[in-house]
């Protein structure tokens, strides 16, 4: 679990532990034996990914790379429009679901998926973007 401001939401961060290693770690409360990068359903808009793009317009932004169950169409717009998201409910047909915490940035993006190759570019422009420096992120439900 990264130190530093945003890497994690504060909630996360007082459900971690210490492991035998010393470092700390949390399991996102996920289900016994089964694997998930952060949370049981992660979501990224397209606006979301239009503004990584203005960000770091060599980088390919698809949206595999940030492993989603959802990528939700926001049309166009500015930023980060699920950060107003927090603490509401969004309905996908006949699931409902609350967004309760935003995805903590991590290298997942970076790495190579599929035919899309490793681009460590991606997670610099991600660290450059004021909304990112405040701790804001792809959301998680």
């Amino acid at each position: 679990m990264p130190e530093y401001e945003g890497g994690v939401p504060e909630a996360v961060r007082e459900s971690a532990v210490v492991d035998a290693t010393g470092a700390s770690v949390t399991s996102g409360s996920v289900a016994p034996g089964t694997f998930f990068d952060f949370g049981q359903v992660h979501l990224v808009t397209t606006a979301s990914l239009a503004r990584m793009r203005t960000m770091y317009p060599a980088g390919d932004f698809d949206a595999r790379r940030f492993r989603p169950n959802l990528v939700v169409d926001t049309d166009s717009g500015p930023g980060f429009p699920e950060d107003a998201w927090l603490g509401s409910r969004l309905r996908v047909g006949e699931a409902l679901f609350r967004v309760v915490v935003p995805t903590p940035r991590c290298v997942i993006p970076t790495l190579g998926h599929d035919e899309l190759p490793p681009d460590p570019g991606i997670m610099r422009a991600v660290a450059r973007d004021p909304f990112w420096k405040q701790g804001q992120s792809a959301r998680a439900m």
